[in-house]
């Protein structure tokens, strides 16, 4: 059987070494132990394995198969890795998952549901665990509110919202909002001038197209900007940001915040409190050193700007993708 699985970016999951085209196949009586994992439903990955740190592909499941009750893991004794995806084809599949299962003559059950409108300016909503609301015209609003929903806006300025736990919404047209608030939420903008945003904690919020802005605004969330003129910015405790398109700026501003720079032209910010950033050769890394403010009380958890400093990776004095922090007036590398 098809389903998907997470795995940490060096292909490694529970301790053991994957990689993708090869099968692996277990000798013990399955258990959950010491079973292969993965789930049909591709975004219930995201319950184990965050995005701003996994990757995922689609793996074949077979020999002896138990099913888990609280959500669609699979537990098998074989296994097949196959391709990589990533967060867009998980959202498409994920839609795919729910339209196969909803019977088109009957009500939607709690479980599976799919609100759809096709015209200019309508609302779509779908409150099902598994819901989808779908909307294909210009300006229209898809609102997804049941945990593990999806909202996808396909119109120009569409708005797609979840409001669900480990919901997602997608928007794929230009200046279209996606907007995420459940715990791991995830918003996704695809076109040039899109805006994507995760208020959930360990939200993520991800834009491919140009100049499309990522916002991730609660702890540990992550924001992801792939195109030219792309802004990636957390606000979050030990929140990431990270850019890869030219002229791209990732700005994390919560205390112990990342900020990544994956192109030559493109810059990365830590302006948080014990912030640290990182860039390839050629990039421009930004800091600002804080301190505590005397004048006020612990518990406002006040700052002072101590000094600030932007340097350039050169590879040499500051090193390609290594991790650099401001102490003491001078860029240091994180130890």
């Amino acid at each position: 059987m098809k389903t998907y699985k997470g795995f940490n970016k060096d292909m490694t999951c529970n301790g053991f070494q994957y990689e993708e085209g090869k099968s692996y196949e277990k000798k013990e009586k399955i258990v959950c132990e010491n079973g292969f994992h993965a789930c049909e439903y591709p975004l219930d990955c995201f319950r184990y394995y965050s995005p701003n740190k996994s990757v995922y592909h689609e793996v074949e499941q077979n020999g002896e198969i138990s099913k888990d009750s609280r959500d669609t893991k699979v537990v098998s004794t074989k296994i097949k890795i196959g391709p990589e995806v990533d967060i867009t084809r998980l959202i498409k599949a994920s839609i795919e998952y729910t339209e196969k299962r909803i019977n088109p003559e009957a009500k939607s059950d709690e479980y599976y549901g799919a609100a759809k409108t096709t015209g200019n300016e309508e609302i779509a909503s779908a409150s099902e665990k598994y819901g989808v609301a779908s909307v294909t015209g210009n300006y229209g609003v898809a609102n997804a509110t049941g945990e593990s929903g999806v909202a996808s806006a396909t119109g120009c300025g569409g708005v797609s919202v979840a409001t669900g736990d480990y919901g997602v919404a997608n928007a794929i047209a230009f200046y279209g909002v996606a907007n995420a608030t459940g715990y791991h939420g995830v918003a996704s903008a695809e076109k040039g001038g899109d805006v994507s945003v995760a208020t959930g904690f360990r939200g993520i919020a991800n834009t491919t197209g140009s100049c499309g802005s990522a916002i991730a605004t609660a702890g540990y969330g992550s924001a992801r900007a792939t195109g030219e003129t792309g802004l990636a910015s957390t606000t979050g405790a030990a929140g990431s940001a990270s850019v890869t398109g030219k002229y791209g700026v990732a700005s994390a501003t919560g205390d112990m915040g990342c900020a990544e720079a994956e192109n030559p032209e493109s810059v990365a910010v830590a302006w948080g409190y014990h912030g640290k950033a990182k860039g390839v050769v050629g990039s421009h890394l930004v800091f600002a050193e804080l301190g505590k403010n005397e004048n006020y009380s612990e518990t406002k958890n006040q700052k002072r700007l101590k000094g600030t400093k932007m340097v350039r990776v050169d590879g040499e004095k500051i090193k390609e993708n290594v991790w650099y922090t401001m102490t003491d007036g001078e860029v240091v590398e994180v130890e």
